[in-house]
């Protein structure tokens, strides 16, 4: 019977597979923790229910989405052949509100910058009202900043 070569990373994962390592549970959440640790850091944003209020239950339970998500969700939904975003920043207060948001965006030549600009803004304010709900106390005429800090010429999305 002949014996098909095969990977040596796969000959080495069965021999590993076929001696277990003492203490290897230690040693795998050991290295989960450092993987997890080189994640960028993120606020949280505490998402207000249909009524504002933080409290999702009579218990006082809060919910929150990560400052990351609600930067990645702006970023997709920002994203355009006239503006797309070089920077966002969400900002959030001692309670985790969401307190600030700003945009700094590239347009394309031949766009309408102000137009941009409200275009930008009114994504931003119906991204966090899908994320993190109305939050009475956050005033999107003074929170929400948007910035044109580039233009270029063609599509904003590929340069």
């Amino acid at each position: 019977m002949a014996m098909t070569p095969r990977d040596p990373a796969e000959r080495a994962a069965d021999l590993l597979r076929d001696e277990p390592v003492d203490g290897w549970s230690e040693i795998s959440a050991s290295i989960m923790g450092q993987v997890r640790r080189t994640v960028m850091p993120s606020d949280p944003v505490v998402v207000h229910g249909p009524d504002g209020a933080v409290a999702q239950d009579d218990q006082g339970s809060r919910s929150y989405v990560s400052a990351r998500v609600v930067v990645a969700a702006l970023r997709t939904r920002l994203t355009s052949a006239a503006f797309s975003p070089s920077a966002i920043r969400v900002t959030t207060d001692d309670d985790d509100r969401c307190s600030e948001v700003t945009v700094e965006i590239v347009c394309s030549w031949d766009t309408d910058f102000q137009h941009a600009g409200r275009r930008a803004r009114e994504v931003v304010e119906t991204t966090l009202l899908d994320l993190v709900g109305d939050d009475p106390a956050f005033d999107p005429d003074t929170a929400v900043h948007v910035h044109v800090g580039d233009v270029t010429t063609g599509d904003t999305r590929t340069t």
